[in-house]
């Protein structure tokens, strides 16, 4: 969130647990549990950084998720893969499954994903396995 607001993009947080929220360095970060419904921010939001969360959440859970990217344009995300190692790590699954997922109401963009995954730093998470998704509909 810090980089994006220190380039003067509006940004805001979502975090499951009070903890990190109480040690951020940047405000404007929202509790919330996805087990209890979707984020709702009423409005349309360029880009949803979604960063090694959702393997975090049951499956069960997934429409909740999924009602909060649809109020993004672009979803850039990250995964667990499976038997990846983690703490809380309930739905570890393979970028095909997630390209499934996002599918009724996400492109997956192949060209952006490679890209940004060769630009990524070695060993990172998005360069091993993060995937760029374009909303198909308009608000």
């Amino acid at each position: 969130m810090a980089w994006f607001k220190q380039r003067g993009l509006g940004a805001i947080g979502v975090e499951g647990w009070e903890k990190p929220i109480r040690e951020a360095v940047t405000a404007g970060i929202i509790l919330h549990d996805f087990t209890a419904g979707p984020m709702r921010t009423g409005m349309e939001w360029d880009l949803c950084w979604c960063a090694e969360f959702v393997e975090h959440v049951e499956e069960r859970f997934w429409e909740n998720i999924l009602a909060t990217f649809l109020e993004c344009r672009v979803v850039s995300m990250t995964h667990a893969a499976p038997r990846q190692r983690g703490w809380h790590h309930v739905n570890c699954r393979p970028e095909t499954y997630w390209i499934a997922k996002m599918a009724g109401h996400f492109d997956c963009d192949l060209i952006a994903t490679t890209d940004l995954r060769a630009k990524g730093k070695e060993k990172s998470a998005f360069r091993e396995r993060g995937l760029i998704f374009i909303r198909k509909v308009k608000l």
